[in-house]
């Protein structure tokens, strides 16, 4: 796989073709593609030097160093005080930077012992059009069985603008940090090497800043939709996904509008079709070579791209246009993901 398909494999995590559409079954994916990715290119740097690498960043003390420690601290380990003191400390830095606070979240989620709440109330203050703060309180809400909390959850992420998981401006920030760790950005003979750390951190941003999105698919299906006004509700969510920022968060909410409506229905029907073009993107980016004059490396202004475009559907389609790809599937095309072809 090329490292252009790679990136769009990794970064692309909705279109796994997952009908369920679970953070933790793309996670999976995103850690083995990772692996393909360091194995097939030896000029890459080892994961086995992040505990050394760890220790640069922190000595270079900026908010995105000190952000990019606490990831490479937490890749395949439980998150730790230590981490979670780096990710914090990234966070006082730069206390407008809401993806930073995010990212301080989702360590403390994964940690024992620690509340999320705390991050997610700051997010809440410095990016109240942003859903994402309220996934926590939904995911206690599930756990706890509490339908009442539930729907206070759902009305509050329905009424959100946007679900930002922060993933591209993340990548962004953390592929910078990574290579100026590592002192090779300025070597003549590995021009690769941001590419290289825009694919790795993706990957391990992809395990962290990704929460489960189970709690909402179980609030949204089954015999919790009988409960009085939560169809309403799951559309309102479902809409505010589809507007999220990655294919993820987008394929999660076409699914539930798809669960929601009548297949025959108008809006059954329109869902069928938003859905089947989001697929069919996603695939189509995997396959096009994003720089046909250096076809195994990335393009020169990959995370400019990705810089000017929080949405990772909003990236694929410059890609697209820029190789002269339909942005509309044509007729008859059949996705080679799911399993009925849609």
């Amino acid at each position: 796989m090329k490292a252009n398909r790679r990136v769009a494999a990794i970064t692309g995590l909705a279109a796994i073709g997952l009908t369920g559409a679970m953070a933790h079954g793309s996670i999976v994916f995103a850690a083995a593609a990772g692996a393909e990715s360091a194995a097939a290119t030896p000029s890459w740097p080892a994961p086995t030097n992040y505990v050394e690498t760890a220790e640069r960043l922190v000595k270079l003390g900026t908010a995105d160093a000190l952000a990019t420690a606490s990831l490479l601290r937490a890749f395949g380990a439980k998150a730790d005080n230590q981490t979670l003191q780096l990710a914090r400390q990234a966070s006082g830095l730069a206390p407008a930077r809401a993806d930073l606070v995010w990212l301080a979240a989702r360590l403390c989620a994964n940690a024992a012992g620690c509340d999320p709440a705390i991050d997610e109330a700051q997010l809440q203050k410095i990016d109240p059009e942003n859903g994402t703060a309220w996934l926590g309180t939904l995911a206690r809400a599930r756990a706890g069985s509490n339908e009442e909390a539930v729907n206070v959850a759902l009305r509050r992420l329905a009424s959100a603008q946007r679900l930002d998981l922060y993933f591209n401006s993340l990548v962004v920030a953390t592929a910078h940090a990574l290579t100026a760790a590592r002192g090779t950005k300025d070597r003549p003979d590995d021009s690769m090497s941001l590419g290289h750390a825009a694919v790795e951190m993706a990957g391990i941003l992809a395990g962290v800043v990704l929460p489960p999105f189970q709690p909402l698919a179980t609030s949204c299906s089954g015999r919790s939709l009988k409960i009085a006004g939560r169809n309403d509700l799951c559309r309102g969510v479902a809409q505010v996904f589809e507007r999220g920022d990655t294919f993820l968060a987008n394929r999660m909410g076409l699914s539930i509008e798809q669960r929601l409506w009548p297949p025959d229905s108008q809006e059954g029907r329109a869902v069928a079709v938003r859905r089947r073009t989001l697929q069919y993107r996603f695939e189509t980016w995997t396959r096009v070579s994003m720089d046909p004059s250096k076809p195994s490396i990335l393009p020169d202004d990959y995370l400019d791209v990705l810089q000017e475009h929080e949405r990772e559907q909003d990236v694929a389609i410059v890609y697209l246009r820029r190789a002269g790809v339909p942005l509309e599937p044509p007729k008859g095309w059949v996705s080679s993901f799911s399993k009925n072809g849609r």
